[in-house]
Parts: structure tokens; C-alpha cells; sequence
């Protein structure tokens, strides 16, 4: 099995050390025009792994002469289509992960996909949060109208929505989404990656049988504490109200039972991406599938947001010919 990584950067490394716990026979190329990140990943693996194993370490795609099986790209959204095409002039990889925001361009979700369709690639998004709280949906089926609230300040409304929606999109049994609501601010906030940018304000988005999400995000404005970021969930039904605390790494919820006024307090523990990529392999290579969410569905969540970004940006002076600047 031949697996390869494209870009290092901060979620690229932990792909990384994930996949060097694996205890298959493989092959691991990892990929990056930085040699900062390069070394990086050198180092780790030299001062951390006493087990030999077959990784090597290439600037450029066009390096790699083996037959690729599995491929991560975890650039930000800038690059991705360029890096896409370049991948296809010299693979044809069984498997692939993409990050979220996909693309800066709105062409760009349909040319790749005909890319991946016409060389036979399967491609999921890493967007996980429908799976890590999948114990949720317990308490909302989808025959039940449900109300799905988000609420914090600078969790990243344009970068990390889409996590949102699959997990509602999910909870609704992928029900066809509408945004029926919209109110984003006229200024930009810095994104954490250099060259991105952020919208504060609210999206509101319906299923097509009534359950309903609103997304909100604040400017936070104490400097001091601009790294807390806990979101706050609300999710209620005509049986149950939950109420929830994400901080990025466990979800502290309680969940009331309204017939019998009855509650469960619990939290679950988010596994980092450092542990999550190798199961993510396991799974593809024992059952041909994985439990992110696939390229379609993805980008038809993606595409319900884009144009309210792009007309947003362009609002506020932004010149989109460039594409969003949103990773």
C-alpha cells in the first residue's frame, strides 16, 4: 500500500504522525514545496520512531514513480484544483481526502469532480463532526422537527461552517438545504492562515421537511482571551433539549428529556487528527469506504454558501476575481 501526503503545514503534519502508526506493510511519500515543513517531518520521524519505514520526501508531485493508493491533500483552498490536476497528470489514486474549504473558485467543484469520475478516484472531505458526535442523533430523528443553533465568537463562520451543516445535514437524513436567512458583517477579520479571511454574522438554513440551523459568530473583541473559542450548540426538539460546550476538543453536553424532565450530562472526547487518519486508512483499505463525508454531498454544502461569501467579500471591497479567501 502506497500512501502519499500533500502539504505539511499544521493539519498535513498530523495526517502525518497518524499514518506512522500504522502496522501495515506501506509505502509513505510526503510532499511539500517548503523544506522548512520537510525537515519538520525528518525530524519527528527520526527522533520519535526507532521502527524503520519507507517514507521519503519529495518537493514536487511529479517526484513520486510509484503507484499512489491513498493521497491526502491538505493544502489550504488556494492551490487545491491546481494541485488536483497536476496529481492526475501523473497518478490515478484508488482513494483521496480532502480538506475543508474546498475551493476559492465556484467552477473549480465541478471540473475536479469530473477529474475524479473520469480517473475512478474515490474522494471524501474531512469534515467529521456528523461522525465523532454520532451519538446525538439518538435523540433527533429525522421525523421529529428539529431546531439547531450555533453560537460563539471567532470559531470561524466562513472556514468551519461547513462542519455544521454535515453534521446537520446528517442529523436531517440529507435532506435538500436552503438558506432562507442571512446577515454577515461589512468587515473582514484576519483568518489564523496567512492570505484568508474571515465573515462575522449569521446564516440560516432550512431542510426541505422544516428542520431548521442558525449559525452565528461574534467578533471577539478581549484581546486576551482571542484564543477561547468554546461554541455553544442548542438542539431541540419536541422531545429533548440539548445543550452543548465545544472548546475543539470535547463536547460537554447535557441532554433533557422534556416528557419526563429527566437529564444525562456527558462529554465526548474529540480525537485528534493525529489519531484519526490512520483509522480512516484501516477503513478504506478493509471495506473500499470511510465514514467522512463524500466529495458529492460535501460540495453540494459547500456550493450552498459560496455565493453568499463571495457576494459578501466582494461587498466589502474584496476583489473575488481571485477567488474567496477562505480555507
Amino acid at each position: 500500500m502506497n500512501i502519499a501526503v500533500i502539504g505539511l503545514g499544521n493539519i498535513g503534519f498530523r495526517h502525518f504522525q497518524s499514518i506512522l502508526t500504522l502496522r501495515k506493510n506501506h509505502k509513505l511519500f510526503l510532499v511539500d514545496n517548503s523544506s522548512d515543513a520537510l525537515d519538520k517531518c525528518k525530524k519527528y520521524y527520526f527522533e520519535t520512531f526507532n521502527e524503520k519505514q519507507c517514507i521519503f520526501f519529495y518537493n514536487n508531485i511529479q517526484k513520486i514513480v510509484t503507484k499512489i493508493d491513498i493521497l491526502v491533500i491538505a493544502t489550504s483552498s488556494y492551490p487545491r484544483r491546481s494541485i488536483i490536476e497536476e496529481v492526475f497528470k501523473y497518478q490515478k489514486p484508488k482513494y483521496m481526502i480532502l480538506e475543508k474549504f474546498l475551493f476559492p473558485f465556484i467552477e473549480d467543484f465541478q471540473i475536479c469532480e469530473q477529474l475524479f469520475k473520469f480517473n475512478s478516484t474515490k474522494v471524501w472531505v474531512n469534515q467529521w463532526m456528523s461522525q465523532e458526535f454520532i451519538e446525538i442523533n439518538q435523540y433527533f430523528p429525522n421525523n421529529k422537527n428539529m431546531s439547531f443553533s450555533v453560537n460563539g465568537k471567532n470559531w470561524g463562520l466562513c472556514s468551519n461552517s461547513v462542519h455544521f451543516i454535515d453534521w446537520f445535514h446528517k442529523m436531517t437524513g440529507r435532506e435538500r438545504l436552503e438558506i432562507y436567512n442571512k446577515n454577515l458583517s461589512n468587515q473582514l477579520s484576519e483568518s489564523r492562515r496567512k492570505d484568508y479571511h474571515e465573515l462575522m454574522g449569521n446564516l440560516e438554513i432550512k431542510s426541505l421537511s422544516g428542520h431548521t440551523l442558525k449559525l452565528k459568530c461574534e467578533k471577539k473583541l478581549d484581546l486576551e482571551e482571542i484564543d477561547k473559542r468554546s461554541i455553544f450548540i442548542d438542539i431541540s426538539n419536541i422531545d429533548y433539549d440539548f445543550v452543548a460546550e465545544f472548546d475543539g476538543k470535547s463536547l460537554n453536553y447535557e441532554v433533557t428529556n422534556k416528557n419526563t424532565n429527566s437529564s444525562i450530562k456527558k462529554e465526548i472526547i474529540v480525537k485528534p487528527q493525529s489519531k484519526k487518519t490512520s483509522e480512516i486508512i484501516k477503513c478504506l483499505v478493509e471495506s473500499d469506504t470511510c465514514n467522512l463525508v463524500d466529495y458529492r454531498i460535501s460540495m453540494e454544502q459547500h456550493l450552498l454558501i459560496f455565493n453568499i461569501f463571495k457576494e459578501t467579500f466582494a461587498a466589502n471591497g474584496y476583489n473575488t476575481n481571485n477567488g474567496i479567501p477562505v480555507t
